[in-house]
């Protein structure tokens, strides 16, 4: 099972439900890693955000939100 899977179970969540971004609230369409899998960050459901693509490309061209802000929002 996938990290997306694992994330919708986690949350008690339908696979068919929509995810709003945490910044926005718009539609999301991305499971962001607040920590990057890069910098030991895992696939496990409290190190996911969902994203719409418009903060997920401006987090990643300006790094903001932080990684400390993302993980704010996700609580």
């Amino acid at each position: 099972m996938n990290y997306k899977h694992n994330y919708y179970r986690y949350h008690n969540l339908d696979i068919c439900d929509a995810l709003l971004c945490k910044i926005c609230g718009k539609l999301a369409g991305n499971l962001h890693h607040i920590t990057h899998k890069s910098q030991n960050g895992t696939d496990h459901p409290d190190n996911l955000i969902p994203l719409c693509m418009v903060c997920l490309n401006g987090h990643r061209k300006n790094n903001n939100p932080t990684t400390k802000q993302l993980r704010e929002a996700n609580e």
